[in-house]
């Protein structure tokens, strides 16, 4: 792909994109508590009123966020045949040992976290999955939060995550050095001709009005830490190909494993691979050729003959690029081994408020306008408290010397009020003045107050009270009732909590991939079994090995949420009491399930397995015991005289006797 191409779709993705970016800017304002336009300050500077933020959008957006974290789903890899005892089974157990190991070592769930909040705050969250030797030679797989602004995607996109979206394009600042390193000589000149040029954006960035990211003019050149860094794009893009598919089996590459495969019966090795229609014919044929050989040779095994190849003409194909751009010119431009985009997304809600372009936007943006609303009444209010809070004052003329004077003197808090000597005291007045409270008005003022701060939750469908804690009755509640009522809460971010579940799905395909693309048999084994993960050691370099499983996500057995329940449900059903009762040993992975500290359930796990396996070696010899007895023949019945050596051994039970003189056969 040319670099003019690619400078069209940047241009029509800041088109296309330049109003969410105008929104997100204010979301993100509102959640630096930064919720006041310019001109409603020196409006209320003028009028002497205070500029109140109470915010409750923050709260409400965290309460989400931290949902999700103690409702942590994990993706596992699950075998396409039901059987328990099939090879794929302990494959796919392995290859989850080994996701959850990465996702670990990467420290996952703090960008995750992050990029969650985005999707909240703008409507998306987007990270990067990269391998990095930075911390470990043998390479880490790092999940890296994208700050928002920083990248865009297809404009003609229209499914959840991106998932249609034929390109991407990351902006990012990088080190000299590493830019220098990454070139060749060419490219590095060109890229030191960059660095001390003063403004390294585009043109069409230039023409840009966002002070923010890849939408704005010069992403603030003026750091001081950008002085040693380089200004580069990488965009991420697929080619779609037609092409012939064929699958056959390997008797090209593993002749001798497809031999053996053959005479033991188990299932024999086979290729994908893609070829031209105008070879494909004969790479056909040539298979075919060899597959027929090979039958003749293997004729006398007990076993079946070697499949023919198969192939669909036609096949649609896609090819994954990553190209890294400067202002001017292409860099580089590799083909990607993974069959997706390593930029992942998480969306929230659909703005279709546009008619050509399709956003998104997230809880913050429904929360605003009630959030303004709240701040602008309770500036209001706490105003009226203040200057106001003697209600109204009817008086007899002659009973002030200054009226102007004595309406400030009443508006003040202190309540002194200056009136003309002897006036209080004449009895010709006998009521100089009253006073007329208000106290109806200030029960509408408390009521309307409650409103403005109860429309913000109002607007997203979630009650605080619930969601986040803070009722007096919430204590009175049950475990059980409490549970189901922040499950009916969470409904309400059904959206934003599918689309996380569609990206965990995503990371774990895409993570699989880096295991396989980038690991190795040894830096395997520091964390697999070499007898019991022997089948994955030997298989996890297969292309094809991730086609014939399905990646599941599904709730982690041990976050916190899942954790108290399971424990909750052994208390109250008396589940580890019956089976200690019953004699059935407890399975040591249920220290798992226990909300006690890691290394408490660690050592508890290891006593549990102790006796797991001391009872386990108790029921094999007590089993071994009963084959044996069931082997050995019954004993005679007391007082009966042994059997003689050459007698007919007694004749079975129910069977009619020897007819009368003939002898029994022997």
């Amino acid at each position: 792909m040319s670099h003019t191409k690619f400078k069209d779709r940047l241009r029509d993705m800041q088109s296309a994109y330049y109003e969410w970016m105008q929104e997100a800017i204010i979301n993100y304002r509102f959640w630096s508590l930064d919720q006041w336009d310019p001109e409603a300050r020196r409006a209320l500077a003028a009028e002497g009123r205070p500029a109140l933020t109470f915010d409750r959008t923050r709260p409400i957006l965290q309460a989400i966020i931290g949902s999700q974290i103690t409702n942590r789903y994990q993706a596992t890899l699950q075998p396409r045949e039901a059987s328990l005892n099939r090879p794929d089974r302990f494959i796919a157990q392995s290859g989850t040992t080994v996701m959850k190991w990465a996702q670990q070592v990467g420290d996952y769930e703090q960008s995750e976290s992050l990029a969650f909040q985005d999707t909240l705050v703008t409507g998306v969250g987007a990270l990067d999955m990269m391998i990095s030797f930075d911390t470990d030679p043998d390479g880490r797989i790092d999940l890296i939060r994208i700050p928002w602004g920083m990248i865009g995607w297809d404009p003609a996109s229209t499914q959840p995550n991106m998932l249609d979206a034929q390109y991407c394009i990351h902006m990012k600042w990088v080190d000299k050095e590493e830019a220098l390193n990454s070139f060749g000589e060419d490219e590095a000149e060109h890229l030191l001709g960059l660095m001390t040029a003063d403004d390294n954006t585009t043109p069409a960035i230039r023409e840009g009005r966002m002070p923010y990211g890849i939408f704005s003019k010069s992403d603030l050149p003026a750091y001081n830490r950008r002085r040693d860094q380089v200004l580069l794009f990488e965009e991420q893009c697929f080619e779609r190909y037609y092409s012939t598919r064929i699958i056959a089996p390997d008797v090209e590459e593993n002749r001798a494993q497809v031999e053996q495969a053959v005479r033991d019966g188990s299932t024999i090795p086979r290729v994908e691979m893609f070829a031209d229609k105008s070879v494909a014919t004969g790479v056909v044929k040539r298979l075919a050729a060899r597959i027929q050989s090979m039958n003749y040779a293997l004729s006398g095994t007990p076993s079946g003959p070697i499949p023919a190849p198969t192939y669909l003409e036609n096949f649609p194909r896609k090819v994954y690029y990553k190209s890294i751009h400067t202002n001017s010119e292409e860099l580089k431009r590799d083909a990607m081994p993974h069959r997706m985009f390593t930029k992942l997304f998480i969306t929230a809600f659909e703005d279709w408020s546009k008619e050509e372009v399709r956003s998104f936007m997230g809880p913050e943006r429904q929360m605003r306008d009630p959030q303004q609303y709240s701040n602008k009444f309770l500036s209001q209010a706490v105003h009226i408290f203040t200057a106001n809070p003697k209600g109204a004052l009817l008086y007899e003329k002659r009973l002030f010397s200054d009226v102007a004077k004595a309406g400030k003197q009443w508006a003040m808090a202190t309540g002194m009020i200056e009136a003309n000597d002897g006036m209080l005291s004449n009895p010709r007045m006998k009521e100089p003045f009253r006073h007329l409270t208000t106290t109806a008005s200030l029960r509408g003022i408390e009521t309307l107050l409650g409103l403005a701060v109860s429309a913000t939750p109002a607007s997203v469908g979630i009650s605080e009270a619930a969601f986040l804690g803070q009722a007096q009755d919430i204590r009175r509640i049950s475990g059980e009732a409490l549970s189901s009522l922040l499950g009916q809460q969470n409904k309400t971010q059904t959206i934003p909590m599918d689309s996380l579940r569609l990206y965990r799905k995503q990371m774990g395909r895409l993570l699989f991939s880096f295991v396989q693309e980038y690991f190795d048999e040894e830096t395997l084994l520091r964390i697999l079994d070499p007898e019991k993960d022997a089948l994955f050691l030997q298989s996890f370099k297969d292309e094809q090995l991730l086609d014939e499983y399905d990646v599941i996500v599904e709730e982690a057995p041990t976050s916190p949420n899942e954790k108290q329940q399971t424990f909750q449900l052994f208390m109250e059903t008396g589940f580890l009491t019956q089976l200690m009762q019953s004699g059935i040993p407890i399975p040591p992975a249920l220290a798992d399930f226990f909300p006690i500290p890691a290394e408490a359930a660690a050592q508890f796990k290891e006593v549990l397995q102790g006796a797991f396996d001391i009872q386990k070696l108790g029921m094999e010899l007590q089993k071994m015991q009963m084959q044996q007895q069931m082997q050995q023949p019954p004993a005679p019945p007391p007082g009966a005289a042994p059997p003689q050596e050459g007698a007919a051994p007694p004749p079975e039970q129910g069977a009619p006797p020897p007819p009368q003189g003939q002898p029994p056969v022997m």
